[in-house]
């Protein structure tokens, strides 16, 4: 074999070992997560491919999650709107954290919603909302979401 073979040979070696490494890293901690359903319309679309960040995370307002539903034993993705101990209230259509007004570019169809709550938010867990709220099934059917059920955060949208 001669010299130049050798060197092709560990740097395709080494090339194949970094691929190896990159990809087992990258699912370690991240996901492709299809959506399914218009809940998260038009932020997020039917059909299309995204990639969920897994794993320990700061929890922050309109961060989007998938999560698992105890109720039906699905996955969902919904955009976090209350956090832990805050009271939330759906009033005349707008969303109310503590008593002040949310606001949300990303909402639609959120026109003649019912009112909802108020309800206060119990310790590790959120209120979630579909960005599509006429036909979204979220906390206002499904109650609200342990963090413990959070599997990761949609990324890159």
């Amino acid at each position: 074999m001669t010299f130049s073979q050798r060197k092709f040979l560990i740097i395709l070696g080494s090339t194949f070992l970094l691929a190896v490494l990159f990809f087992c890293f990258f699912f370690q901690y991240f996901k492709f997560f299809q959506i399914i359903g218009s809940s998260m319309s038009p932020t997020l679309k039917d059909g299309e491919i995204y990639i969920l960040r897994k794993g320990a995370f700061e929890l922050k307002r309109q961060d989007i999650i998938a999560f698992y539903s105890s109720k039906d034993e699905l996955n969902y993705v919904k955009r976090i709107v209350g956090l832990p101990g805050e009271t939330i209230e759906i009033k005349d259509s707008q969303v109310y954290i503590n008593g002040q007004q949310l606001e949300e570019n990303y909402a639609v169809n959120n026109k003649d919603i019912p009112d909802f709550g108020p309800i206060k938010i119990s310790p590790y867990q959120v209120f979630v909302l579909g960005d599509n709220r006429a036909i979204s099934e979220d906390s206002r059917v499904m109650g609200t979401i342990p963090i413990v059920f959070i599997k990761g955060k949609i990324i890159g949208y």
